[in-house]
């Protein structure tokens, strides 16, 4: 069972965008909006053609740590991301 500590909503990602989780955070619950998202963890930065991908309307759940290690781009323009911080 997860515990829910905040969310973010993310509305620029024409560069990579390192998450910005809360203290304590073990995971986060990722869905990409209106445009396919990039991502890469252990702070390595995607590109539009890089990193493992999340379809626009599609959510992943991220348990990697730590979670500031991961960054998020998007692969055509208007792409955003809502992020929910769990413990």
């Amino acid at each position: 069972m997860f515990r829910y500590l905040g969310d973010q909503q993310i509305d620029d990602l024409s560069a990579a965008v390192a998450l910005s989780p809360p203290a304590g955070c073990q995971g986060a619950v990722i869905q990409a909006q209106a445009q396919n998202v990039r991502g890469r963890g252990g702070g390595s930065d995607p590109t539009a053609a890089v990193g493992w991908e999340i379809t626009a309307g599609s959510t992943i759940t991220w348990l990697i740590l730590p979670i500031s290690g991961l960054k998020l781009i998007q692969e055509a323009a208007g792409a955003k991301a809502f992020v929910i911080y769990v413990a």
